[in-house]
Parts: C-alpha cells; structure tokens; sequence
C-alpha cells in the first residue's frame, strides 16, 4: 500500500464538480453545494492533489473518467462539467472563531493524486458551517469542460 506525502502548503487541490448537485435541492453551482463535507463520508471532501496531476487537462481527465464509473454504476445523469483549484496553504490558513480549521492530507490508497479535506478534531456544527463559507475565498474561478459522450 502506498504511503501518505505531506503535502506542502505551496502545492494546490482541485475539487471535481458534477450535475446534479449532490443534493438536489442544491441546484445552483453555489458554495454550500460544492463542498458538503458528508457525515457518513467521516465529514471528508476528496480532492486531486496537483502536485500528482501537474495539468488541468489531466484533473479533467480524472473527472471523466468518474463520470464513466458513475454512470455504469447506474447514477445516469452524473455530468462532469469541471474543477476549482485552490492553494493548501490559504485552505489550511482558514480559522472559524474559536480557531478551528481545516487539514489537507494525501489519501494514496483511493489514487496517488487523491487527497482528502477535513475538519481539524473538536469542530461544532457552527465551526463546519463557518469554515465552509470561507472556502470561497481558498479556491479559484470554474475551469469548465465537457466530457466526450
């Protein structure tokens, strides 16, 4: 199995984005859309690691080929249509109001560019819903694309 890197604060994630939202009444591309962070996923958001996928071409590569695995899994209407990308450093420097913040660490068992975001240990309710806002501000405009059929 491989070993986990720490991922520097230089390096950059990019989060995939699919329609539907994962939540259908969601329907906007709106923050609290992008970034759910699901309990029964231990409150995780996966991301690629760039510092495995240097390009933006190769992260929508990954994107389609989730949207393939989706749809043979039957969930026919998942549609990749493109990735946000932010710096480690700036989504590790987020603070809710009584400090809590978010970690980014590497996941190479689900994919050696896989990464995983979190909320450090001790988070309430209040602290999650803060420190999801404030991911707007760590991640970058939508690089769309469009999968081949």
């Amino acid at each position: 199995m491989p070993q986990p890197e720490n991922i520097p604060d230089d390096d950059f994630v990019s989060r995939l984005l699919f329609d539907p939202s994962m939540r259908n009444e969601d329907r906007d591309l709106i923050w609290p859309a992008i970034f759910q962070f699901p309990s029964d996923q231990g409150q995780c958001e996966s991301v690629i690691w760039r510092g495995k996928v240097a390009s933006i071409a190769e992260v929508h590569t990954l994107g389609c080929a989730k949207q393939v695995s989706d749809r043979s899994k039957g969930r026919s209407k998942s549609t990749y249509f493109g990735a946000i990308t932010g710096n480690v450093g700036t989504v590790r420097a987020l603070r809710s109001a009584t400090g809590k913040f978010f970690e980014v660490v590497h996941k190479p068992d689900e994919g050696e560019e896989h990464a995983h975001m979190t909320f450090s240990a001790g988070t309430s309710k209040n602290d999650r819903n803060s420190l999801k806002l404030l991911l707007n501000s760590a991640f970058g405009p939508l690089e769309p694309h469009a999968c081949p059929e």
